[in-house]
């Protein structure tokens, strides 16, 4: 604590080792816990950004509440955009993915520049799809991870062309639930663009395709995806929308279905 209150920064390196350290090795002793509390109190004194995950990991590590709170208060005073070593720790490997959620998380209770959050979400989206597991908590955690991404996402809007892939994937893997479904629908409407046009076209004219005598055969979550999916064609107002919104008048769709067609066609220019 004495040396991040002198600033003394020749041993800044040392003291982001000694937290790192016990960062990773569970300490039931109180020792272990002094140490740790008095390596975070000098971070937070030196201000130095190079040690902000260390002190983050620390937030969400195996010390008691006193310690983790103290750790979440530090932060501030250590780097005011976390962006880039959050962004650091969701490309990082090394890095498991609850940890990779709570960090995702924490970035969007930030006051940084949403362009950077909606880089941080591209990069979680993408993690999310990345892992396979037979782990049933793991699964949630990371279908919660992509639903966050994909809200924060149709908030913050992307610019990457890399996004589209990522949320069509939300929509079509089959571990996605409902919910992700539908939050991937409402991320690529919001974008507004062509791409975003052509692939919730691509969704609808799908549901055509399961037609026999111009009848589409639904079942519940199909039926409650279409009627997202319809006002998010006209959400995007796109021209290129209006030939998949056009098609449900030929089909023996029911009245609402068909009435949130009209609709999201009125929404184009």
């Amino acid at each position: 604590m004495a040396l991040g209150r002198i600033r003394a920064t020749n041993y800044l390196p040392q003291v982001i080792r000694v937290l790192d350290a016990y960062n990773l090795r569970p300490e039931t002793r109180l020792d272990g816990e002094r140490i740790a509390f008095g390596a975070i109190i000098s971070l937070e004194k030196f201000q130095d950004p190079s040690g902000y995950l260390s002190v983050f990991l620390a937030s969400t590590g195996w010390y008691s509440q006193r310690i983790r709170t103290q750790a979440s208060k530090s932060l501030p005073f250590i780097a005011k955009d976390p962006s880039p070593f959050m962004l650091n720790l969701l490309n990082n490997p090394k890095y498991d993915y609850p940890t990779k959620y709570i960090a995702l998380q924490t970035i969007e209770k930030t006051n940084v520049n949403p362009k950077k959050k909606s880089e941080l979400a591209v990069a979680a989206l993408g993690e999310g799809h990345k892992a396979v597991t037979s782990d049933v908590k793991l699964k949630g955690t990371l279908a919660d991870m992509r639903k966050l991404a994909l809200e924060m996402i149709r908030k913050y809007r992307s610019d990457d062309p890399i996004v589209y892939a990522l949320m069509k994937k939300s929509y079509t893997d089959r571990d996605a639930d409902t919910q992700e479904k539908m939050a991937a629908i409402n991320a690529i409407a919001s974008q507004k663009t062509d791409e975003a046009a052509d692939l919730l076209s691509e969704f609808l004219t799908a549901f055509n395709d399961t037609a026999v005598n111009k009848t589409p055969s639904l079942n519940p979550e199909q039926t409650q995806l279409i009627r997202v999916i319809i006002p998010a064609l006209g959400t995007t107002g796109r021209p290129r929308a209006r030939t998949a919104l056009s098609t449900v008048a030929m089909y023996e769709y029911t009245p609402v279905i068909k009435n949130m067609a009209t609709e999201a066609l009125k929404q184009i220019n």
